[in-house]
């Protein structure tokens, strides 16, 4: 009885990268029909990329065993979504040892380079065993110990929680939930056969061939996933093998890129592969025939993939102003700014009196499509909040004071509610004597909203900023963990040869600004005895 077992063969490595690539906005992103797996490599608005890097070998055997087999029927479904009478003859291997689980087990480079760091395994003089556990494992996990093994595997460094995941969603998918390893399926009774050919015909070549790969698209919803399309992808290399001469053994490697165009923005989605061979030898009933398979190896499952990005839309930097003395108010005019994804669905305009104040938002200008995955912020109230159907880029401001100088900026908004830096800012009063408004670009596009003051000139037309330059501030993507260090260089002077004043305190304010969302976070720091002489 199989417990666990743990294999890894050069004969056989599968490979496979997924990530989300989102290129140009389009209205349809959210409505999409993404019940198929499309492969539209010309169609950029966005898709999942899945690369597959298969490495299958063969003896000398397999130049003979190609010109006896047929695989025009596999090319012409190839690509395309497979009916139930097709997808019959994929034979999986749950369906003969249904008692098990069987998957390939894939870590990352990243995790690879943790366990070494780890284990301070040093890789100049490891080289050929790091590689070695690089590749991917196949795995059979007996279904009734599947728990404790999980449990006691968990805190081992060589199973990853993706892995553990690959695990159970692999064990949820497999209906046959028989876990007797008794009830066995004969390979030459219970599989469906592809191809029945007489034995007098084929020269008696028995033997195998990665044709190509079964894949399936799930998309996770909530705590449960759902099939979306099955279909079979070809070996492009099969042409390659076809022509192999030498008698020597020969290694392929085919590497296949899918472009899968058919997936909703916001959503999240994971595709399970199967290597898928050919499979021929004797019927076992009548030795006058040979029965021709199609085998599915070990399922490799992907990681999870959201189809979301996290780029945020440029700030318009070309702004005019007009002043219109009969109905006291101030229009501005903006430029869309120029951006490759074409995701600009409203503007923020903002106002402040001086550079020591703080900007106050005066309205946001929406013009978002009904279903987009726009997510609101709720410090804007309804009575900020111009909705239009049409793109607008001009505002009328009827609290500005001639009188004063006043200074304005401009954010956008795209359509996933991400938000730009501030665009050019701009002081503002009004020349009634000449009739036009007065002008100074005090910071050009790009300061952080956090930090309107950072790019702020020495001097200009109406400030001297000496007071309100500002050093940099870092900041940092995916960071899970930070270490922060108090290096104060004195901690109190004495005045006057007697009094002594303490310069720090026990309590501080840690923030962090969320630059995606204009989130805040503030947390209590206490330094205990931090003042203590």
């Amino acid at each position: 009885m199989v417990i666990y077992d743990l294999l890894n063969t050069v004969d056989f490595d599968l490979n496979i990268k997924e990530k989300f690539v989102y290129n140009f906005y389009n209205n349809d992103e959210t409505t999409v029909d993404d019940n198929n797996i499309s492969n539209k490599q010309n169609d950029s608005h966005r898709h999942i990329e899945l690369n597959i890097r298969n490495i299958s070998s063969y003896d000398r055997r397999i130049s003979q065993y190609f010109a006896n087999i047929d695989i025009t029927e596999l090319e012409q479904i190839s690509g395309k979504k497979l009916e139930d009478k097709d997808l019959s003859f994929f034979n999986k291997l749950n369906k003969k040892e249904n008692y098990l689980i069987n998957l390939q087990l894939d870590r990352k480079d990243f995790e690879i380079d943790n366990i070494n760091d780890f284990y301070n395994v040093s890789l100049t003089s490891n080289r050929n065993a790091i590689d070695f556990v690089s590749r991917n494992f196949k795995v059979k996990i007996n279904k009734s110990i599947k728990d404790n093994f999980l449990m006691s595997n968990s805190y081992q460094k060589f199973l990853t929680e993706e892995n553990i995941d690959s695990i159970e969603k692999i064990n949820k998918l497999d209906k046959n939930t028989n876990l007797d390893q008794t009830n066995k399926i004969k390979l030459n009774e219970d599989f469906n056969v592809y191809k029945k050919t007489s034995i007098y015909n084929s020269q008696n070549e028995f033997y195998y061939l990665n044709v190509g790969y079964l894949i399936e698209k799930f998309e996770k919803s909530k705590n449960d996933f759902i099939l979306k399309d099955t279909r079979f992808f070809i070996n492009k290399k099969l042409n390659e093998i076809k022509n192999h001469t030498r008698e020597e053994e020969i290694k392929i490697t085919d590497n296949l890129n899918i472009y899968d165009n058919s997936v909703r923005y916001g959503k999240t989605y994971f595709y399970i592969v199967y290597p898928v061979f050919l499979f021929t030898q004797p019927c076992k009933n009548d030795y006058h025939f040979l029965n021709t398979y199609l085998l599915c190896d070990y399922p490799y499952k992907t990681n999870e993939v959201l189809c979301k990005e996290f780029k945020r839309p440029e700030a318009p930097s070309y702004i005019k102003f007009h002043y219109n003395e009969k109905e006291k108010n101030l229009k501005i005019k903006w430029a869309k700014p120029i951006e490759k994804q074409g995701d600009i669905k409203g503007y923020q305009i903002f106002k402040r009196e001086s550079l020591s104040s703080s900007y106050e938002l005066l309205s946001q200008i929406s013009f978002h499509n009904e279903y987009d995955a726009y997510e609101k912020n709720n410090n804007i109230s309804m009575t900020q909040t111009i909705k239009t159907k049409k793109h607008i880029s001009e505002y009328i401001d009827n609290t500005f004071n001639p009188g004063k100088i006043q200074i304005y900026t401009i954010c956008s908004v795209d359509a996933h509610g991400y938000t730009s830096n501030y665009g050019s800012q701009i002081a503002v009063t009004y020349d009634y004597q000449n009739k036009k408004c007065i002008l100074d670009q005090i910071s050009k596009s790009g300061a952080p909203l956090h930090m309107p003051n950072l790019m702020l000139p020495r001097k200009t037309k109406f400030f001297n900023n000496d007071d309100y330059i500002v050093s940099n501030t870092p900041y940092e993507k995916n960071v899970n963990k930070f270490t922060l260090y108090i290096t104060p260089e004195s901690h109190s002077i004495i005045k006057n040869n007697a009094s002594v004043t303490k310069l720090l305190r026990d309590n501080y304010k840690l923030s962090i600004y969320k630059l995606e969302n204009g989130e805040n976070v503030v947390k209590d720091i206490n330094i205990k005895n931090f003042n203590r002489e």
